[in-house]
């Protein structure tokens, strides 16, 4: 297109990322928090605008080089509560939405606060809190930091099952707590003990009481979806259990008249992976629970991946409209995250929002007359849309925001296609292709193949940085959703059960073959590249064809047995792979791409986290060590002090490192 140039990898760190949305009860305004990479630290920070509901200016509400995230308003609309690191830690800070000077409300060591909630007389805010075991930010003087130090390096007596975490490394003595803090005077109380985690805390709507998720297990490291959901008295006290099923149960929520809880969840204890369909079900203190969605055989939640956000944050909790009758969540289907509404009685949902987007994330008012949304589409990264869910406008939406205006209009990018195929088994897989700007049906194209993670994840139809700059390149980027992934049903999601390496690489396989047969594919050219279980189906494909003649594996799956070990909760491979190692060694060992290492002769670069703690960095050594004393033509690129989600929240140099090197592979063999 004329007068446009083609992204760049730098253009990542231009864009400005949507994170969160949130309106006021009386659904006049919306605030929202937008990321931007600050380059020259080589760090992010966060802002806080405010913008009317039905249009209007946006105006910041925080300001400066910080992280001010988690924004909440108080009942009456006159308060916006938020955390914020401008004192040097995460802490809970309160300003008027009138504006004025934030007032700093927690004074907590170091750790990490999230969730923050006002209580419904707008008094107190309930958050939750996590202590790191060593706060240097304390030390004051040179004994003092000798003295964190050593302890640092102590040796450390390992008792729990589960004792690291992605994001954490070794997990700190405390646990995720409830607190509460008085708006007034900054009074703080714990109001949860024990040795369990405690999430998404929500007051009833009287103010006596505070509803969450917890596991409290006996010893929940080896029940991970003993996760319930219970009551406390606001003050603190003893935890009531409300009726759930046999499963997980999360992200609970009140009905305006306190005398229901929706929440998620499913009845399958023992998946730990995520293939079941993640359903709406409401309970009663003193009742029963009821699932509302039985009949849909698709998951709630936001499982698409993408790679300016987080991976399966899952979208906020499910919200009740203001007379009880309706309830909203987001449904995942087909590589699209929908709003959708339910009633509170049983019945069929029906959507609000729809179509080939995504949303990210939603907030509904007080009033139940407005919902506030985040959604991505293609060809935007993300912004701010406000939508009617009641009365005949019901369902209509109007953007509020175009964050990312200028950048896109400098940028020549192509929409990417849907590609469906039918397999060798008769199943439909849906799939994308980006076609490079300039494409001409007439000449042949090198086309990069992108498997996404999970597996229990989806493609869909969002902006995606990365495969815009291949296809700025030069490339045809396919991607697509085989079995294994959600948003297709438990029986599409569950087909490669205790058994990875087999419908899946049939599906990846076909699906190539399917975009050769197009006729514009370069066949002597075409490149494999995927992330955690698409970098374990990269290091399959490889040792299984050498069809391909370059590929990247990222944060990479090698060898089942020893990730059981090595991996946060590896522990839980026995709910994907039939058992224990010792159980069924020969179903890990040929499951496992390191089994067939001596068949990869394509030429290989290896990406890897040194603090990745889901698929540790052993993965991969044991890759690369192998087939460097084979020496078959492979790089390994190690990056210090980052974790599984590099390309989605890694540092901006070691984004912009990982990219260049992404293209620079491609560019030398394709």
């Amino acid at each position: 297109m004329t007068g446009k140039r083609r992204i760049t990898a730098e253009d990542l760190n231009r864009l400005s990322v949507l994170t969160e949305v949130r309106i006021s009860p009386d659904g006049e305004r919306v605030a929202y928090t937008v990321q931007e990479a600050w380059v020259e630290e080589d760090k992010y920070r966060s802002n806080i605008y405010l913008v009317p509901a039905t249009g209007g200016e946006s105006v910041a509400f925080t300001h400066g080089d910080h992280q001010n995230t988690s924004p909440c308003f108080s009942r009456d609309g006159k308060w916006l509560a938020f955390v914020s690191d401008r004192s040097g830690k995460p802490q809970i800070w309160a300003m008027p939405t009138s504006g004025g000077e934030p007032r700093q409300l927690t004074s907590r060591p170091d750790g990490v606060i999230s969730g923050p909630e006002f209580s419904p007389d707008g008094d107190r805010i309930v958050f939750v809190f996590r202590q790191k075991d060593v706060d240097e930010k304390d030390a004051k003087t040179d004994e003092e930091k000798k003295a964190i130090q050593r302890a640092k390096n102590a040796p450390r007596v390992v008792t729990r099952l589960r004792y690291k975490e992605e994001g954490w490394g070794f997990v700190p003595k405390e646990r995720d707590h409830l607190w509460v803090v008085s708006v007034a005077d900054g009074e703080t109380k714990q109001i949860t003990d024990g040795p369990y985690d405690h999430m998404g805390p929500h007051w009833s709507p009287d103010g006596k009481e505070i509803l969450f998720a917890a596991n409290r297990a006996e010893d929940p490291d080896f029940e991970l979806n003993g996760i319930d959901i219970w009551t406390i008295p606001a003050e603190g006290g003893d935890v009531r259990k409300l009726p759930t099923q046999n499963g997980p149960a999360s992200m609970p929520a009140f009905s305006a008249d306190g005398k229901q809880v929706a929440y998620m969840g499913h009845s399958h204890p023992g998946d730990t992976w995520g293939m079941r369909n993640d359903r709406i079900w409401t309970t009663r203190p003193g009742g029963s629970q009821t699932c509302l969605t039985e009949d849909i055989d698709r998951p709630f939640g936001d499982w698409t991946i993408g790679d300016l956000r987080g991976a399966f944050h899952g979208g906020p909790p499910p919200s009740w409209s203001s007379d009880g009758k309706w309830i909203y969540a987001v449904l995942s289907d087909r590589g699209n995250t929908h709003l959708v509404v339910l009633p509170s009685s049983g019945g069929a949902s029906k959507m609000l929002v729809g179509g080939n987007l995504d949303v990210a994330g939603y907030d509904v008012s007080a009033d139940g007359k407005r919902a506030a949304l985040l959604i991505i589409e293609p060809l935007g990264p993300g912004d701010v849309f406000s939508c009617a869910i009641d009365g005949d406008q019901a369902g209509a939406t109007e953007r509020l925001t175009h964050l990312n205006e200028g950048l896109l209009a400098e940028l020549d990018l192509p929409e990417p296609e849907p590609f469906q195929f039918k397999n060798s088994d008769d199943i439909t897989v849906d799939g994308w292709v980006i076609k490079p700007p300039g494409f001409s049906h007439g000449k042949k194209h090198p086309m990069i193949f992108q498997i996404h993670g999970g597996p229990h994840g989806q493609y869909g139809n969002i902006f995606f940085h990365e495969f815009q700059l291949l296809a700025a390149e030069g490339y045809v980027v396919y991607y697509t959703n085989p079995r294994g992934s959600q948003g297709y049903g438990e029986a599409f999601a569950s087909a490669i059960d205790a058994d990875w390496g087999n419908k899946d690489y049939k599906d990846v396989m076909e699906a190539v073959d399917a975009i050769v047969a197009e006729g514009y594919v370069d066949e002597s050219r075409m490149g494999i590249a995927g992330g955690s279980y698409g970098g374990y189906m990269t290091n399959w494909v490889i040792g299984h064809t050498d069809r391909f003649k370059a590929a990247v594996t990222m944060r990479s799956v090698t060898n089942l047995e020893s990730m059981f070990g090595s991996s946060d909760f590896g522990f839980e491979l026995r709910n994907e792979f039939g058992g224990f190692p010792w159980e069924n060694r020969e179903g890990y060992r040929s499951m496992s791409p390191i089994t067939y290492v001596d068949k990869i002769n394509t030429p290989l670069l290896i990406i890897h986290s040194e603090e990745d703690h889901r698929c540790p960095i052993e993965q991969a050594e044991q890759l690369y060590a192998a087939l460097r004393s084979m020496k078959r033509e492979v790089v390994f690129i190690r990056y210090a002090a980052e974790g599984h989600g590099l390309s989605r929240g890694g540092s901006p140099a070691h984004r912009l490192h990982r990219l260049n090197h992404v293209v620079s592979w491609f560019k030398e063999h394709l």
